[in-house]
């Protein structure tokens, strides 16, 4: 049982952190393989091949985007076919084709394999690039996919696909973050030897190469790579070759695309069967390491439990395994019901997201076998809008993510030691007027929406009242608060409140506004409405296009310097424009060194 728990440990690790660990080290310090492509030589003729089914919220754009590439026109063809279409697909397609792309009309569903081979019987070009119809492809993304093609030993090359999320959607943070990780590790792979499978939304290969495949073919680009691997020739991973498709419109959505994957996985093994042989070690080995230990990960999830109950009494570490188990799926459930009323928890998604994948894998797994293999696609529905982005919003796409992952880590670990502290706050609240221990306001956040702000209460309970009261007797005082919204003397803050704002832990709370993804360690600050209005004007949609922080440029200087509303906007304004991690950590460091050194009270 202890060898069975061990080892379905090991299988969870192993695909997901030892193998790229070992990757990253073997090419940053041990040798990577070194492949020069030579960029002068003459452009080979292309032909793209997408097919399309029941596309009609994104053919035309699709097509537009055709003609919107970069490429001597002479040297490519364009073949665009409808597999079946029921909706207008077929219609939108004939309508506004034009003269660069041969339309292939098929009446009834063929599969996207059966599709594929007869397109290519009709293609030209020496390079087939396939691109899938939901998929914008940047304008100069055919002259980078094909440049390493220069290369003899390269016989194919897959170009880099970026999801968006644009809608914010709770299902599609953890595939966004999911292609992020998968298209590291193919930069790894490339430079290690070879990519084990290319992006299925856009990749070219060499016509030579091209075997027909199975017209049952579920996972048809994985196939088709991996017959030219065992050819002896290389899959490249061209980083800059980049397209973007939207994320799926819901988990569900995506749980279905998931299934198809698994049963596609346990296909593949019976028709890669070259792939086994040892006259490529290192062949053998990134495919065991990337496919067939992930492959096994589902079984590996249950096996780890069973085993793990068993062991409970055995040790301490066993004991200490089973609970982070359970309390792993605990947060999974929570997550669950969080994503059902439509709550956003930001990263909290990864766990979430790793489960019902590999829930979704297995169920592909009992598909395939006692299910029939259709090699159909079943359309997913996936967000509407399709950004198109530039490298300078690529950039800050990955700042948010390294951002975000940042402040989760950091949350967590801020919560976890400080808790004791909380409830020794709490107590002091409590026993000083018996009132709440926190306060919570309305407040704006990102792109002006409201959230509920949490913070230790350091004010009376009726300060609210209180406030009303002093600003209609005193005109004095109703200036000073509309000025900046606060009181330098504020007779309303309790003898605790007076200590906890000194050393800003009255804010210590908003450590869940952080994990909720309401907030982030450093931003500007969260106004309230009365404020946005008074003060921002038509900056506020440029502030307020980040999330606020805990702390920033002007909430750091305050510790120790007063300053007014202006110079605060001023602040803001200044760390939308420089803000990037090293500026984050700064800041992050600045105001805790602050707030230590600071001995006045």
């Amino acid at each position: 049982m202890k060898i069975l728990f061990l080892l379905s440990l090991f299988i969870i690790i192993y695909g997901y952190f030892v193998y790229p660990l070992l990757l990253f080290i073997t090419v940053k310090f041990i040798k990577k393989d070194e492949i020069n492509f030579d960029g002068n030589e003459e452009l080979p003729t292309i032909t793209m091949i997408t097919a399309a089914y029941n596309e009609e919220n994104i053919i035309e754009e699709k097509i537009k985007n055709f003609y919107k590439l970069k490429y001597p026109e002479d040297k490519l063809e364009i073949l665009l076919a409808s597999d079946g279409s029921t909706d207008l697909s077929s219609k939108i397609i004939a309508a506004n084709k034009g003269k660069k792309i041969k339309f292939f009309d098929y009446n009834f569903r063929r599969g996207k394999s059966a599709v594929i081979n007869s397109l290519i019987k009709e293609a030209k070009g020496e390079i087939l690039v396939f691109s899938d119809a939901n998929t914008i492809l940047e304008s100069d993304i055919l002259i980078k996919l094909v440049r390493p093609f220069n290369n003899t030993q390269i016989g194919g090359v897959s170009g880099n696909l970026i999801f968006e999320n644009p809608n914010s959607n709770p299902g599609g943070e953890g595939e966004k973050l999911y292609s992020i990780y998968k298209n590291y590790l193919k930069e790894l792979e490339s430079k290690f030897k070879t990519i084990i499978s290319v992006e299925g939304a856009i990749y070219a290969i060499r016509k030579k190469l091209f075997s027909p495949i199975p017209e049952n073919t579920i996972v048809d680009d994985f196939i088709i790579a991996i017959l030219i691997i065992t050819k002896g020739y290389k899959i490249h991973y061209q980083k800059s070759a980049r397209a973007y498709e939207n994320t799926a419109l819901s988990l569900s959505d995506e749980f279905k695309r998931r299934i198809r994957i698994g049963t596609g996985n346990l296909q593949s093994i019976s028709l890669l069967k070259d792939i086994f042989s040892f006259k490529n070690y290192k062949i053998l080995f990134m495919f065991s390491s990337h496919k067939i230990s992930r492959w096994l990960v589902p079984f590996a999830i249950i096996t780890t439990f069973i085993s793990n109950y068993f062991l409970y009494g055995n040790h301490i570490f066993y004991q200490i395994a089973f609970y982070l188990q359970i309390l792993s799926y605990f947060i999974i459930i929570f997550v669950h019901f969080l994503n059902r009323l439509n709550i956003p928890i930001g990263k909290l998604y990864i766990p979430y997201y790793f489960l019902a994948m590999n829930i979704a894998l297995l169920y592909g797994y009992i598909n395939f076998i006692f299910k029939a293999k259709d090699a159909k696609w079943e359309k997913i529905a996936r967000q509407n809008k399709v950004a198109k982005n530039s490298k300078q919003k690529q950039a800050r796409r990955e700042y948010d993510f390294i951002k975000r992952i940042m402040d989760l880590i950091l949350s967590l670990l801020a919560l976890i030691l400080l808790l004791p502290l909380f409830f020794i706050i709490a107590f002091l609240i409590k026993k000083e007027d018996g009132g709440p221990v926190i306060f919570s306001q309305n407040r704006i956040g990102k792109n002006k929406t409201e959230f509920k702000l949490y913070k230790f209460r350091t004010m009376v309970v009726d300060a609210e009242e209180k406030l009303n009261k002093m600003i209609s007797e005193n005109e004095k005082i109703k200036g000073e608060y509309l000025s900046n919204y606060k009181l330098k003397n504020d007779p309303r803050i309790t003898e605790i409140g007076k200590i906890l704002r000194k050393l800003r832990l009255d804010e210590l709370p908003q450590i869940i506004n952080i994990l909720k993804g309401e907030m982030s360690i450093v931003g500007p600050r969260p106004v309230l409405e009365k404020e946005l209005k008074r003060h921002y004007g038509k900056i506020g949609e440029k502030v307020f296009s980040i999330k606020p922080g805990l702390t920033g440029y002007w909430q750091s200087e305050a510790i120790k310097n007063e300053i007014d509303y202006q110079q605060r906007i001023t602040l803001d304004l200044k760390y939308l424009k420089e803000r990037n991690i090293l500026l984050d950590l700064k800041l992050i460091i600045k105001t805790l060194k602050d707030i230590i050194v600071f001995e006045e009270f």
